[in-house]
């Protein structure tokens, strides 16, 4: 059996419609290869970023850590100061230093201090605790 010119045309163009599907799969599959390099290069970046933001964090522990044992430090140096010699070098610093100082003593320390400090200077920092009181914020050295 013969084939007609029709069935040989068709024939043809299902040939050349196979070649052009082989190449978009050709294409398809190598582009795949490319976006999974991509990915394995992303993971790989998101793990390199993943040590670093723990190495940050530590890092950051620790500083939170040696900040806090400075101020503990002041605040024992504080504590153990005349009320109106502390009230006096208080004064003097930033009312964000006196607050963390402030907020690490015994109410019983503090008072004097305070009660020793320039009226102006006094009432400064007692709004400025009372606006940026924190829960527990010398609660725990009251008495109970």
């Amino acid at each position: 059996s013969t084939l007609t010119e029709a069935e040989i045309a068709v024939l043809q163009k299902l040939a050349a419609r196979r070649d052009t599907i082989e190449k978009w799969e050709a294409d398809l599959a190598l582009r795949e290869k490319m976006l999974q390099g991509a990915e394995a290069r992303i993971e790989q970046k998101i793990g390199e970023l993943n040590e670093i933001k723990a190495t940050v964090e530590a890092l950051m522990g620790a500083y939170d850590a040696e900040q806090e044992n400075k101020l503990k430090s002041l605040v024992t140096i504080y504590e153990k100061m005349k009320p109106k010699d502390a009230a006096a070098i208080l004064e003097g610093l930033d009312i964000g230093v006196q607050l963390d100082v402030v907020r690490r003593m015994k109410e019983t320390k503090v008072a004097p201090i305070i009660a020793a400090m320039a009226p102006a200077k006094a009432g400064a920092l007692t709004a400025e605790l009372a606006a940026r009181a924190e829960p527990g914020d010398l609660a725990e050295t009251r008495p109970r």
